[in-house]
């Protein structure tokens, strides 16, 4: 039998992380209003069902990218 507590335990190298410098840059303001994305119809449903599971319409609205009134608009023609 071999002597299994002489292996050496494999170790991962990592290399060094670099700093990363981010800049804030204002985005350009366009003559065109910008509109808000949609929530097509076919998520309607699954709108409506992680709302009856628990989730809150700003927690819904900020998964899909939305404001809070449009999910609140699905919920009510449901």
């Amino acid at each position: 039998m071999a002597d299994q507590s002489a292996r050496k335990p494999r170790v991962l190298a990592t290399s060094p992380t670099a700093l990363i410098h981010h800049e804030e840059v204002e985005a350009p303001v366009s003559s065109q209003q910008q509109t808000a994305p949609e929530v097509p119809r076919s998520q309607f449903a699954r709108i409506q069902a992680l709302v009856k599971y628990g989730m809150k319409p700003p927690q819904v609205a900020e998964v899909y990218g939305v404001a809070i009134g449009a999910i609140e608009a699905i919920l009510r023609k449901a």
